[in-house]
């Protein structure tokens, strides 16, 4: 079949593998009608059409004036619209065999999807400005949940005068925990290190130096675990800022994350700089809204 013969089906199908392979990662936004019609040799009608039939099933989202993020990168395999009518239908046979009339539950379900649908008022937490900026946009565009940065380092006891929920990267929950003396109304998401990080570390040559830059003992360990899971070679250590770091050569491989604050001069040094970028889990995407609700609850 020509490219300029393509089916909705095959438009569907080929952005489909795409969100399957990382092409298309979860919270970026899709490229325009027009561009995805001129990349697959479509045209922009039936382009759309797939993106409204990927929408349906949950693995993309429209914005007007916005665009279309993706949402998830796989099917939900249950959820479906015919089964959550039959939930409904439960629910509602149920209410009826208790003895209450078709107003009553009426009553029942506009108060029911307007304790789901209120808006909370969403804090996104992280210890540095580059990710903190980067996951923030990640989380509103996969989940639909608007939330507002906040550093973990200014969050402060008084934070439920301003936020109903306190959003934060899994690996950040104890640190949080400690400075808000619990974990009421905090929400985690699980960030996994992106795919092409990890494939740049897997295949780097086992005699080279590398070694692994970060401000704090609990960076160093976790990303000493990370770079050890994948590299076959030995491993340093340096616990610094940015203008700590050790004479590196070309022969060097830095690992670090964006905690570091690297300069772009400094990233730029003969050594090779890997810095740890973070990817939404889909599973933690999908829960997300559910688990905010119930944290207001």
């Amino acid at each position: 079949m020509s490219r300029a013969s393509r089916s909705v089906d095959d438009i569907y199908l080929v952005i489909l593998e795409r969100l399957g392979s990382g092409s298309f990662p979860l919270g970026s936004r899709l490229p325009s009608c027009r561009a995805l019609a001129r990349d697959l040799g479509s045209n922009p009608s039936t382009v759309s059409r797939a993106l409204r039939r990927l929408a349906a099933n949950g693995l993309v989202r429209t914005e007007e004036r916005r665009g279309t993020f993706v949402t998830a990168t796989q099917p939900a395999r249950v959820d479906s619209e015919s089964q959550i009518v039959e939930d409904l239908t439960r629910v509602v046979s149920r209410a009826s065999a208790a003895g209450y009339d078709r107003s009553v539950i009426g009553r029942m379900f506009e108060k029911a999807l307007a304790s789901a649908t209120t808006s909370a008022r969403v804090a996104f937490a992280e210890c540095n400005v580059f990710d903190l900026a980067r996951m923030s946009r990640m989380v509103e565009n996969a989940t639909g949940v608007a939330v507002e940065s906040l550093l973990v380092d200014d969050l402060a006891e008084d934070w439920r005068d301003k936020f109903d929920v306190v959003a934060v990267p899994l690996f950040h929950l104890a640190d949080v925990a400690a400075k808000l003396r619990g974990l009421s109304r905090v929400v985690e998401l699980n960030f996994v290190p992106a795919a092409p990080v990890l494939r740049r570390i897997a295949t780097l040559d086992p005699e080279r130096r590398v070694v692994v830059v970060l401000p704090t003992r609990r960076g160093i360990e976790r990303i000493s675990s990370l770079v050890r899971q994948y590299y076959a070679g030995s491993i340093e250590t340096h616990i610094g800022g940015a203008d700590d770091i050790p004479q590196l050569g070309m022969e060097d491989v830095l690992v670090t994350t964006h905690a570091l604050g690297l300069s772009d001069d400094q990233a730029a040094s003969p050594a090779e700089v890997i810095r740890v970028d973070w990817a939404l889990d889909q599973h933690s995407a999908r829960t997300f809204k559910l688990r905010v609700e119930q944290a207001m609850a």
